[in-house]
């Protein structure tokens, strides 16, 4: 299972780049946001949204369940999580979907 390295190995292979990319826009997340997050490994991304902005509803997606257990873990005080392996169809609206590197696992087929 390398859900409890992937973190250190993903700093180790690519510095703070890949951090920096995902933090890049959190910034203008405005409070009280509907946010969707679609592969949010480790939940990393939800503390650094928990530094920067209160009051937001996130639906956390995440497949794996070594990450799924990681991302839980987090200390998250300013936000309501909601955490799920999967999304099911529905018509609820989001004011902000997160997809960092999610679609990187596809095709271009």
């Amino acid at each position: 299972m390398i859900a409890p390295y992937y973190d250190f190995l993903a700093n180790l292979v690519f510095g703070n780049t890949l951090i920096r990319a995902q933090q890049k826009f959190l910034e203008s997340i405005e409070p009280n946001s509907s946010i969707l997050i679609l592969g949010g490994g480790s939940g990393q991304i939800l503390t650094d949204i928990d530094n920067i902005v209160k009051g937001c509803t996130i639906n956390f997606i995440e497949i794996s369940t070594g990450m799924m257990e990681l991302a839980r873990n987090r200390k998250v005080i300013n936000n309501t999580i909601v955490f799920d392996q999967h999304l099911e169809p529905s018509t609820r609206t989001y004011d902000i979907i997160i997809m960092n590197f999610f679609l990187d696992q596809f095709t271009e087929s």
